[in-house]
């Protein structure tokens, strides 16, 4: 018995190795597993830099050397295809198709037709004046001056355009007059009718129109809101009246059936039913915390309404996006998140998913909103001016303006620039298409090539994956 017990060999010594070695193999392999995690991390981490950095230097060259600033920004959204890289791509290419209305000075209001062909400015110095637009090679937006719109004896601060070019309202700030004018002949304009809305001290404001033209709002210093029926545009009827606030009309919206009207009045957004016109019917109001309302806009549908105005203490914000499917119960969707104290100029697309905002400090952006919750800025627009009075996009949301005092108006192609910056790019033949270390070396002022990118050559942002 004790010569086999000697003889036997214990086990447990055997059943611990394989249990030790069981534990090394997984120790090793979730140490390995941990490694490539983090490397792949800092590899994804490296090339936000770099793409960052691309971007960064891109900015730096826009106003120098436009095509190397679009190469540099195209570089960077192949590599990181982001709201940011996206956004200083778009900046770059619409910096560049950004053109001066030659003729124009201190213009206070612009209107602009549906399929941007045709535009109306109100200029301090140089009166009314029509415009024919027309895309350039270049992707430009040359404006022509064709025809004037002669009428009132002081400055004209409100005007309205309808989709079609075909009607258009003049108001001005001394009189109180508003005028309307037959443009199916732009170059040889008819006034059609007028009418008195206010008085010497109490000027016209803001003013807007119903697609088909039949239809007319105005909105006065003192806060007056008048309805009218142009049916018979030489003999404009006085409907009723929008009782919202004693104060100045900062804004005015009407969808393209005529039958919702948007205010701000009293830094308050009001809606209201105008199915039926002698009898306007106030069904909301359109008010954030902290927020006074200034500027309105109103999708074709009159589902989808963006208002600025002024914010609280936080100074971040100033816009906001509502939704008037059921106008008697509006929704708020999102707030724009601007960095901006003050909102006061404000443009929609006809369909809604493209918004224009203008702020303090000239600051002009444009944003998606085809998911109204989520508005993601697309670009700004950069003009020499601090401050602009007024902006309209057409309807197709492809050609925006800018109305500025001292240096005039200015337009811009913004078509597919917002939607993919990097497509636009690429089918612009006017830019060069890759870059490689010699370029690099040549034109990038001593800055070392992102250390990130050491093993690649060159970078061709519109080669096909």
């Amino acid at each position: 018995m004790d010569a086999e017990s000697g003889d036997a060999k214990p086990r447990f010594p055997r059943k611990s190795s394989r249990a030790a070695l069981v534990v090394m193999v997984l120790t090793a392999g979730l140490l390995a597993a941990g490694t490539a995690v983090a490397f792949r991390r800092y590899e994804n981490t490296s090339r936000i830099a770099a793409a960052y950095e691309l971007a960064l230097r891109g900015a730096e060259l826009r106003e120098s050397r436009p095509e190397d600033a679009a190469l540099l920004g195209a570089a960077a959204v192949s590599i990181r295809p982001d709201e940011v890289t996206r956004a200083s791509l778009a900046d770059t290419l619409l910096l560049h198709r950004r053109s001066v209305v030659f003729g124009t000075v201190n213009v206070d209001s612009v209107a602009i037709s549906a399929d941007g062909s045709l535009a109306i400015t109100s200029d301090l110095h140089t009166g009314v004046k029509i415009w024919e637009l027309s895309s350039e090679m270049d992707d430009s937006v040359e404006a022509s001056d064709i025809s004037a719109l002669k009428d009132h004896e002081g400055w004209v601060t409100a005007i309205a355009l309808t989709p079609d070019g075909k009607v258009a309202l003049t108001a001005g700030s001394d009189d109180g007059s508003m005028s309307v004018w037959d443009l199916t002949h732009p170059r040889r304009p008819v006034k059609a009718g007028g009418m008195v809305v206010g008085d010497v001290v109490n000027g016209v404001t803001k003013v807007a129109l119903a697609a088909d033209g039949r239809t007319a709002v105005a909105g006065t210093e003192n806060g007056d809101v008048t309805l009218w029926d142009l049916t018979r545009k030489s003999h404009p009827v006085r409907l009723s009246e929008l009782r919202a606030a004693k104060s100045r009309v900062g804004g005015l919206a009407m969808s393209a059936d005529g039958r919702t009207v948007v205010t701000a009045a009293g830094g308050s957004g009001v809606v209201w039913d105008v199915t039926d016109r002698a009898r306007p019917v106030r069904l909301a109001t359109l008010d954030r915390p902290g927020s006074t309302v200034e500027g309105v806009a109103l999708s074709a549908d009159g589902r989808t309404a963006l208002v600025g105005g002024l914010t609280d203490v936080d100074r971040r914000n100033g816009a906001h996006v509502w939704d008037l499917s059921t106008p008697a119960r509006p929704v708020h969707l999102a707030t724009l998140p601007a960095r901006m104290s003050e909102v006061y100029n404000v443009a929609l697309a006809a369909d809604g998913k493209t918004a224009m905002t203008s702020g303090f400090g000239g600051l002009t952006m444009l944003w998606d909103l085809r998911d109204r919750s989520r508005p993601v800025r697309t670009a700004t627009l950069k003009g020499p001016a601090t401050l602009a009075n007024g902006v309209a996009m057409a309807a197709s949301g492809t050609t925006v303006m800018m109305a500025t005092p001292r240096w005039g108006a200015f337009t811009w192609n913004i078509a597919g620039v917002g939607e993919d910056p990097l497509r636009t790019f690429c089918d612009g033949p006017r830019y060069f298409q890759h870059v490689d270390r010699q370029w690099w070396d040549r034109w990038m002022d001593g800055h070392a090539w992102p250390s990130a990118l050491d093993e690649a050559e060159d970078i061709a942002p519109c080669a096909q994956p």
